[in-house]
């Protein structure tokens, strides 16, 4: 399921390259801005707690326009289509990104206190738990946006049991969106520093480097695009809705030079 995801995540995008660089670039421009002038300032804490409620708030808007590309839905004008999702969702984003930080906070703690105890097996094993869960909970993001965005009554803590129960039917699938979206975020960049320093192998160093070139152009959407895929194959598995394999996966790869040419 994670090679169908990655195929019909690189088709969508495709097949919608101007929107998706469009909309990209401008994501990117907001972000980066923020991040600049607030980084600059040292409000390092406050820079992270704005762009994780802009992304909370922001990303369903977006979904909520390519979720219709994906099942080829009538739309309306990306930019339309996009409001409409703001007004929706915004006030939902803003609860999913505070049960959020209010769970990151919780494992900041935890990991202070079973620090503190290392020596106690029992704080030991209880500490393992805590990671595990921790580990979840991060996977469970992958499904959660998507989730919420396609549910019916848009619930948000029915989000989270949906994810979490999308999650267990494809455990293997969901860290491999996890890892890619890590990628993508150049968050593999301080692991390979943290485990290799300074001797860390230079071509791995540049190949965990390399996002920042598409940063301004692809790895937001791309970003969003795979979350949106993975949710809708689980769906398609479960039979909640129609396969869109024929639309997404079936293409031949002359239809990267010929893109007007359709099975």
């Amino acid at each position: 399921m994670f090679g169908r995801a990655l195929t019909r995540t690189f088709w969508v995008f495709y097949d919608n390259f101007f929107k998706g660089v469009m909309l990209n670039l401008l994501l990117f421009i907001v972000y980066f801005v923020i991040f600049f002038f607030m980084w600059k300032g040292k409000l390092y804490i406050p820079t992270i707690l704005i762009i994780g409620i802009l992304w909370h708030v922001v990303t369903p808007a977006v979904m909520h326009f390519w979720v219709k590309v994906i099942r080829t839905d009538d739309r309306k004008n990306m930019f339309v289509e996009m409001w409409e999702g703001l007004k929706l969702f915004w006030l939902k984003g803003i609860a999913l990104f505070l049960i959020n930080i209010a769970a990151a906070y919780l494992v900041y703690i935890g990991m202070d206190f079973y620090k503190a105890h290392a020596s106690n097996k029992i704080f030991l094993v209880l500490g393992g738990i805590g990671v595990w869960l921790a580990f979840t909970f991060l996977l469970v993001q992958v499904y959660l946006i998507p989730i919420m965005v396609m549910d019916e009554k848009h619930r948000v803590l029915i989000s989270y049991k949906k994810s979490l129960i999308m999650l267990l039917s494809a455990p293997f699938s969901s860290i491999g969106v996890l890892a890619i979206i890590a990628y993508l975020e150049i968050i593999i960049y301080p692991v390979v520093m943290l485990i290799g320093g300074p001797q860390a192998n230079h071509i791995l160093v540049y190949f965990t480097l390399f996002p920042i070139f598409l940063l301004p152009f692809l790895s937001i959407i791309y970003i969003i695009l795979i979350q949106l895929n993975a949710t809708i194959l689980i769906y398609e598995k479960h039979n909640i809705m129609p396969d869109l394999k024929e639309i997404w996966e079936e293409k031949k790869w002359s239809n990267i030079f010929r893109p007007w040419e359709v099975k």
